[in-house]
C-alpha cells in the first residue's frame, strides 16, 4: 500500500511540476468537471471539438482524453484524426468508452476507433 501511495504522490508532484496541456474531447455531460478536475490536479485543460483545429490542439499536449459520452460522427472523425495525432507523435491517449454497448452507433464507431486507433489507457 506505501508503494501505491507513494507512486500517487511522486505522479502528483510530477503532474504540479510539469503542468502538461492535456485535451480531451469529452462529452457535454461532464466537460466543467473534467476540466476542473485537471486544473485541481495541477494540469491544463484543453478541450477542442471543432475538426479544424482538434488536431492541431492535440499536437501541442502532452495527453489525449476521447470519452465518447455524446457522440455524434463528427466527434467521432475528430477523435479518429486526434488518435492519429496522438499516436504519429507518441502522446498517449486515453479512451473513455461511455455508453459504448448503448447502440449500433456507438458499438460501430467504437470499433472503428479502435481498429484505427491504439489507446494506451481504456477507461471501463
Amino acid at each position: 500500500m506505501n508503494d501505491l501511495y507513494n507512486g500517487m504522490i511522486q505522479a502528483l508532484g510530477a503532474i504540479e511540476q510539469r503542468r502538461p496541456v492535456i485535451h480531451q474531447i469529452t462529452n457535454y455531460v461532464t466537460m466543467g468537471v473534467c476540466a476542473n478536475a485537471l486544473c485541481a490536479l495541477g494540469a491544463s485543460p484543453v478541450m477542442a471539438c471543432a475538426p479544424e483545429e482538434a488536431a492541431a490542439v492535440t499536437a501541442q499536449s502532452q495527453a489525449l482524453v476521447l470519452n465518447l459520452g455524446t457522440p455524434d460522427r463528427t466527434r467521432f472523425q475528430t477523435a479518429l484524426a486526434c488518435g492519429h495525432t496522438a499516436a504519429a507523435q507518441g502522446i498517449p491517449c486515453i479512451l473513455d468508452p461511455v455508453g459504448v454497448g448503448a447502440t449500433a452507433f456507438r458499438k460501430e464507431e467504437t470499433a472503428r476507433l479502435l481498429a484505427n486507433i491504439s489507446p494506451q489507457v481504456i477507461k471501463g
